[in-house]
């Protein structure tokens, strides 16, 4: 059954992709030359997906908020790979932190081919238990930290004639997770965003993907701030054991990129996902109640025999 399943999505995928492909489409390859800005590239799958990029032979300029970590990542490819790749530390919220990043983009690489806006973070919690400032933080990064990403670095696509963008949406934009309000509301608004900007870019020659993923084993809850920091050390190593590993998604999604997928989800529990929420919402809905009542669970002291 998990066989036929995946037949059919894959079958499913490729006659849509076939379908709705126009005149204009350029086929995006991250290969020898290729120009690739990736942020919150210090760990996690960005630092997964700069390993795949530069083993295709692709420059690289990697920007996160945590610099001395960029600079050790950078330093380990720098030790494999003889490509040009660059560093930059940014904070995706600052507008003129990344007007500063596309000069030196400009001036290092003299252009960009592909943007992967990767950078993210959580804050755990129940909504009546956030502060606001942490609800509109994880707002300013996960959302408009994507829209002034792709604002600022466009020109840049706009130049070369060419190029892909890559926004990273989650399993939460189809359905909002519990404990996740600001985190799901920023990933749906970056999956209508990255469709509308689809749109409106595939007939000047650049592409638009957004990737939609479950859980990826990555630090991210290590790094999240939490209304309750006993259920995110609780499920941080969970994450780490079940989540998909950062360098399996970053393989699926260049795949993906190299295809033209608008939207690729990673894995078929998004597939499951994706078509559950559209045959029977009320179900999943249902379902997340559940997950509610489970998460109060980790929210309880372990009990000592």
């Amino acid at each position: 059954m998990h066989t036929q399943l995946h037949r059919v999505h894959g079958r499913s995928r490729a006659f849509l992709d076939r379908l709705f492909s126009a005149k204009h489409t350029t086929v995006t390859a991250i290969n020898a030359g290729s120009r690739v800005l990736i942020t919150g590239a210090a760990g996690g799958l960005g630092l997964a997906l700069a390993h795949a990029s530069a083993a295709r032979g692709a420059h690289l300029a990697l920007a996160d908020v945590r610099g001395d970590t960029l600079e050790c990542a950078a330093t380990d490819l720098r030790a494999h790979h003889q490509q040009r790749i660059t560093t930059h530390q940014l904070d995706v919220a600052d507008h003129h932190q990344l007007q500063r990043v596309r000069n030196e983009i400009l001036e290092a690489h003299g252009g960009l081919d592909i943007l992967l806006n990767n950078a993210g973070m959580t804050h755990y919690g129940r909504f009546d238990q956030l502060e606001l400032a942490d609800i509109e933080r994880v707002l300013e990064v996960n959302c408009r930290g994507v829209v002034r990403g792709c604002h600022t670095f466009l020109p840049l696509l706009q130049a070369s004639k060419s190029g892909h963008i890559v926004n990273m949406s989650s399993m939460a934009a189809i359905s909002g997770m519990p404990r996740q309000s600001a985190y799901s509301a920023a990933k749906a608004a970056v999956r209508a965003f990255s469709e509308a900007l689809a749109a409106e870019l595939r007939t000047r020659g650049i592409r638009v993907s957004w990737m939609v993923a479950g859980p990826i084993a990555t630090d991210i809850l290590n790094h999240a701030g939490s209304s309750n920091g006993r259920v995110t050390t609780r499920l941080g190593p969970l994450l780490k054991r079940r989540g998909l590993s950062p360098q399996r998604a970053a393989q699926k999604l260049i795949r993906g990129i190299e295809r033209n997928r608008g939207e690729i989800r990673l894995t078929i529990s998004c597939e499951l996902m994706y078509q559950l929420h559209r045959l029977c919402p009320s179900l999943v809905r249902r379902s997340m109640v559940v997950i509610d009542r489970l998460a109060s669970r980790f929210e309880q002291p372990k009990q000592v025999p």
